[in-house]
């Protein structure tokens, strides 16, 4: 099921790709800092905590 919030993460892709389509580096280096804030908060939002995903992905095969 997707997350109601997972438009702010298109958003700031969107917003990155722009940037660096349009020679603007510094810009796509600090949406891509806001775009790893935006995913810890989201998965905070949705209930999933930090250790959580570390399991998940040590889990994975």
């Amino acid at each position: 099921m997707e997350n109601d919030n997972d438009w702010v993460l298109e958003v700031l892709l969107d917003l990155k790709e722009y940037a660096q389509d349009n020679d603007l580096p510094l810009l796509a280096n600090i949406i891509c800092d806001v775009e790893g804030v935006a995913q810890k908060e989201i998965s905070l939002k949705a209930g999933i905590s930090e250790a959580g995903i570390t399991q998940r992905r040590s889990s994975l095969p």
